[in-house]
């Protein structure tokens, strides 16, 4: 099982690192110096710089409401998973088409609207509520008996009024009652405000008129005692499911008039030239009478006082989340991906408690984040295995404090090609643990079939020393582990401390390649090594070109037989001359070659 190899390995780690472990007070003059420079400590930085450019572009963007559509689409989504029937102590008379037809396409006059207003409060009706403001005069024989209609009936009936307001850079003056309706029925406010794209309507509880609070027409209808806000509509409530009776057959009494009894009634236009229609997403194809949206409202406040707290309670779920996955050494966006799960979540949960949040600034900053997070993934992490990369620990400057070592498994492929990915993963993080030590290591790196690290330097004889047992004790725990004869590492190891990091890096994985290609358990790509590996090369370089030049011939050494002294054979030999000199010996070339293995 290779889960079981993998925990077996990790007790033969500690029980090595115990036996060759150094001392306590070794560790601490080491480690303060790794840390400061490691590779974790770099990604914690870019991973918080890519957290603070989210957060800046999350409030930002609450703050000039950039994702507000998105925002009213996603409530009103919740809104139809959460659908229901509208309570029935609410009825709307609604001036229809059927309403204008029988009046040859005109609006009801004052001496319709108080012999409707009789009839209901006949009914048993308790209040009356117009979405009209009766602003403009009629005749004086319809306004006088419509002002006595309303003293007759008063503290039941409310008339719409608008107060004067800013809408952008149009000043819109007020829209109110006549002055003797005023005397003798109360005021209640009609008005609301479309958000952009008109998604989503936000109404007022109350608004100023003349130094005083007037209510608004859904607080009238819900009896709302509470203080003045602006709040959404919950679009739960089926607009369709809400009482509606033609004011025509109210008039004429062509309906059922005791079922009015003990409900509150509001009367507003819902024939087809109305202006007075909003955009309701996802329910009857988006079109609803504004009306419906005082009644949705009532029902809204009669839940409870509504509270919105806006983005900030997002903003602070989505900061906590991202910082953690910026800490967060693995690449597992786990914290981001919690954190929008919850987010969802809640404002669902929230909405059935007229509580709101605004949940997509803060989508928005989790989906910067994670863009940023990814980036740096791809560059400092390994694809496949949950292990940095050696750009992670690259450096452009030199460190003459640290060895740079590389360790390759020869055939890791074939020792894993039955292993899941996660296996995978586990395995070369148990490499990863094994070779960190008990603290003398930094950051462990994977590239390839490959693991690269920093360690302390070491003197030449106890490098060779560290390296040859480390060598052969991976080969021990893979041989036994593992059944595998073929999984004998290999290390390349770097002491060129006046190069570059990154340099020594390369030099390093270009060593422990070496290693394995000729079978020794580690190079030390020293300046010997590097001066050796030259001549090397520069020897091939000529040898090819003596080929090319045809430097290179056949001779022949005779076999003679002693006894008689005749030849009687010959060994084919060949002879190099580079350039018409002095020809080079044969055996010269394998002892420069050879005299190069560990």
């Amino acid at each position: 099982m290779p889960r079981k190899m993998i925990r077996w390995f990790q007790t033969l780690a500690d029980k090595i690192r115990h036996a060759f472990g150094s001392s306590g007070e070794e560790v601490s003059d080491v480690t303060p110096f790794i840390r400061r420079k490691s590779g974790a400590e770099l990604l914690r930085r870019k991973r918080l710089k890519v957290a603070l450019v989210a957060a800046i572009i999350g409030v930002l963007s609450a703050a000039i409401e950039l994702p507000l559509p998105a925002e009213d689409l996603y409530r009103a989504a919740r809104a139809q998973l959460r659908v229901r029937p509208a309570p029935q102590d609410i009825a709307v008379i609604t001036i229809d088409d059927k309403t204008l037809n029988s009046f040859e396409r005109h609006l009801p006059t004052r001496h319709h609207d108080s012999r409707v207003i009789d009839r209901l409060v006949a009914a048993g009706v308790t209040k009356i509520v117009f979405d009209r403001a009766h602003a403009d005069p009629e005749t004086p024989a319809s306004d006088a008996r419509f002002a006595q209609t309303l003293a007759r009936h008063r503290g039941k009936v409310w008339l719409g009024m608008a107060p004067a307001r800013q809408h952008g850079f149009q000043q819109i003056d007020e829209i109110v009652p006549q002055p003797e309706f005023r005397k003798v029925a109360s005021l209640a406010a009609m008005i609301g405000q479309a958000t952009p794209f008109g998604l989503s309507l936000i109404l007022p509880t109350a608004v100023e008129y003349r130094g005083n609070q007037q209510p608004s027409l859904s607080a009238v209808l819900a009896g709302y005692q509470g203080p003045a806000l602006r709040y959404r509509p919950d679009y739960a409530f089926n607009p369709g499911t809400v009482s509606s009776y033609s004011y025509v057959d109210v008039l004429e009494g062509k309906m059922p008039i005791s079922d009015l009894r003990g409900k509150k009634v509001i009367i507003g236009n819902t024939f087809f030239e109305s202006s007075d229609y909003y955009i309701m997403p996802l329910n009857y194809n988006g079109r609803i009478a504004g009306v419906y949206f005082h009644v949705l409202g009532a029902h809204t406040l009669k839940r409870g006082t509504p509270i919105d707290l806006l983005w900030v309670p997002t903003m602070i779920i989505v900061g906590v989340a991202v910082v953690v996955q910026a800490l967060n050494r693995r690449r597992s966006s786990k914290p981001l991906w919690t954190a929008v799960i919850a987010l969802l979540a809640a404002s669902f949960i929230l909405d059935e408690f007229t509580i709101n949040i605004d949940i997509m600034s803060g989508l928005l900053a989790v989906a910067v984040a994670a863009f940023g997070f990814q980036r740096i993934n791809r560059k400092y992490f390994a694809s496949d295995v949950d292990a940095m990369t050696t750009s992670a620990i690259s450096s452009d400057r030199p460190s003459a404090e640290r060895d740079v070592y590389a360790l390759k498994i020869a055939n890791l492929a074939e020792l894993s090609e039955d292993w899941s990915d996660r296996e995978i993963g586990d395995f070369v993080n148990t490499l990863i643990a094994y070779v960190k030590g008990p603290g003398e290591v930094g950051d462990v790196a994977f590239e390839r079939d490959l693991l690269v690290w920093l360690a302390p330097r070491m003197e030449t004889v106890e490098l060779e020393r560290h390296a040859d047992g480390l060598a052969l004790m991976l080969k021990t725990a893979i041989s036994h582990d593992w059944q595998s004869s073929n999984g004998s590492p290999a290390l390349g190891i770097d002491t060129n401390h006046d190069l570059p990091v990154s340099l020594r890096i390369k030099k390093a994985m270009q060593a422990a390649d070496e290693a394995a290609a000729r079978g020794v358990r580690f190079i030390i790509n020293d300046a010997a090594h590097l001066e050796a590996r030259n001549q090397r090369l520069e020897l091939i370089r000529v040898l090819e070109k003596g080929l090319r030049d045809r430097d290179i011939g056949v001779a022949y050494q005779p076999k003679i037989d002693l006894a008689s002294g005749r030849i009687v054979g010959a060994e084919t030999l060949i002879r190099w001359q580079p350039n018409g000199r002095d020809f080079i010996n044969p055996q010269e070339l394998v002892l420069k070659d050879s005299s190069q293995e560990p």
